[in-house]
C-alpha cells in the first residue's frame, strides 16, 4: 500500500479481494501462501515476508508449517489451493481501486479489568486520557502499532492473568505485523508520542504524559507504605 508506508489489513477470503497492485498472505494452516501483484513494489514483497516468516514462527504452529510463494504463472498444488480457498480462479484486478482495503482505521483503546478473584476482562472504552488508570492494564490499537500501557497490579497473579489478556488483544495486529510499543515511564515521548497523541490531544500530550506517571509514582509509594 504505497511504495515506502507499508500496512498490512486482513479482507474477506475472496478472489475479489486480489489486485496487482499489493501483496497478499493466505494462510491456510499448515501452509501459509504468498502472492505478488504484477506491480507490488520490493517494499511490499519484503514487508509481504516478514508478516509469513513471523506468522510461521508462531508456537502453535509447532513447526509444521512452511511458507510458499504462489505463482500463478506455474500451476502447482499450491495454486490449486489458493484458488480453492478464494472461491474459485477468477481473473485480478490491476489496481486496488475497487479492492476492500478500509481507507481510514479508527483507534480503540482496551481496558483490561480484573472481574473477580481469578478472573480479568477487556472492555472497550473511550479513547481519552479519562478513560485511564493505574490499576489496570491498557491497549490501545492505532492502526500502524500497538500502544500497551501496564497497570500497577496488586498481585503476581493478577499481573500474569492481565498480561495473557493483553496478549490476546494484540494477537491479531501482532499477526499482521505491526509493531508492539510499551508506554512507561522509561520510554521517550519520541517512541509514544501517537498514544498520547490520541488519549489527550497534540497540545496536551506531554502534559498528560508527566501528570500520568506522576500520579502512578504516589500510587507506587502509597501501596509500599500499606505493606
Amino acid at each position: 500500500n504505497g511504495k515506502h508506508n507499508m500496512k498490512v489489513f486482513e479482507v474477506p477470503l475472496s478472489h475479489s479481494s486480489l489486485n496487482h497492485d499489493d501483496a497478499f498472505i493466505l494462510d491456510a494452516g499448515e501452509k501459509i501462501l504468498r502472492f505478488y501483484g504484477d506491480q507490488a513494489s520490493a517494499f511490499e514483497k519484503n514487508q509481504c515476508n516478514l508478516v509469513a516468516e513471523k506468522m510461521e514462527a508462531e508456537a502453535d504452529r509447532c513447526g509444521r508449517c512452511k511458507t510458499v510463494l504462489v505463482d500463478l504463472s506455474n500451476p502447482g498444488e499450491e495454486t490449486a489451493l489458493f484458488w480453492k480457498l478464494l472461491g474459485g480462479e477468477h481473473e485480478i484486478k490491476n489496481t486496488e481501486e475497487e479492492s476492500l482495503l478500509p481507507d481510514t482505521f479508527t483507534p480503540q483503546l482496551f481496558q483490561i479489568k480484573k472481574t473477580g478473584e481469578n478472573n480479568a476482562k477487556a472492555f472497550q472504552v473511550p479513547l481519552s486520557h479519562l478513560s485511564l488508570n493505574n490499576r489496570d492494564t491498557f491497549i490501545l490499537d492505532a492502526g500502524e502499532c500497538v500502544f500497551r500501557l501496564n497497570s500497577i497490579c496488586e498481585s503476581e497473579f493478577e499481573e500474569n492473568d492481565c498480561k495473557l489478556l493483553a496478549d490476546k488483544v494484540e494477537s491479531t495486529a501482532s499477526r499482521c505485523g505491526r509493531r508492539s510499543v510499551v508506554v512507561d515511564s522509561a520510554a521517550s515521548l519520541e517512541e509514544t508520542a501517537l498514544f498520547w497523541k490520541l488519549i489527550g490531544g497534540e497540545i496536551e500530550r506531554e502534559e498528560c504524559r508527566k501528570s500520568f506517571f506522576q500520579n502512578q509514582q504516589i500510587e507506587i509509594a502509597e501501596e509500599l507504605s500499606r505493606k
